[in-house]
């Protein structure tokens, strides 16, 4: 299966890059399939000039198998889109100014982008760090009913704690924290902070 593949693959590249070899080697087998098939009617008793026009309208047109032998394997399509980059360099090559534009304006997007999903891989996905046991480490977050249908609860209250720390069975440990932004320092001083609230198994989890 991967040398079939591979051999595509070369095939491709060898049509895109060296399409007249592609050609002629296309040429020479349509040849030779049409020689060996106006053969069996020369054998069979039919002229030569007659067998060789029998054969060809048996083939059908060779523009058309052509066609066909190129979209089987995929060319036309390849064809048609390294056509339309090359159009597209050589009109980026004539605007220049444009290009400019759109190099700016790809590199600042990809920039832009690949910063925002550090933050956002940060944040989100990655464990903080100093994290001891990653894999094992769990946020318990509680379901609740109601009229409307149900709600997940991601806060509630130290009392609650206190009734998991008592009764899971489940948790080797637990901890509980929140996180809220504060006013911290003195007169001209003072900035809003963010400040966390932890109980002391809090400081289990981690190896700092």
């Amino acid at each position: 299966m991967l040398n079939r593949i591979l051999s595509e693959l070369r095939y491709r590249l060898r049509a895109l890059f060296d399409r007249g070899a592609v050609e002629r080697e296309l040429d020479a087998e349509l040849r030779f399939h049409l020689e060996r098939e106006a053969e069996k009617h020369v054998k069979a008793g039919m002229p030569r000039h007659e067998a060789e026009r029998r054969a060809r309208a048996e083939f059908g047109g060779i523009a058309g198998i052509k066609d066909d032998t190129r979209d089987a394997h995929g060319l036309a399509a390849l064809e048609t889109t390294w056509q339309d980059l090359r159009y597209a360099i050589r009109g980026l090559r004539r605007s220049k100014s444009f290009t400019i534009g759109v190099v700016l304006t790809l590199g600042l997007g990809i920039g832009a982008n690949a910063a925002m999903f550090g933050i956002v891989d940060r944040l989100l996905f990655r464990a903080p760090p100093g994290l001891r046991e990653q894999d094992a480490v769990h946020r318990v977050y509680r379901p609740r009913r109601e009229d409307a249908g149900s709600r997940i609860d991601r806060n509630y209250s130290f009392a609650t704690y206190l009734d998991l720390l008592r009764d899971a069975r489940a948790f080797e440990t637990l901890a509980a924290f929140q996180t809220r932004r504060l006013a911290l320092g003195e007169g001209d001083g003072t900035r809003e902070l963010p400040v966390t609230v932890a109980s002391a198994s809090f400081f289990d989890f981690f190896d700092v």
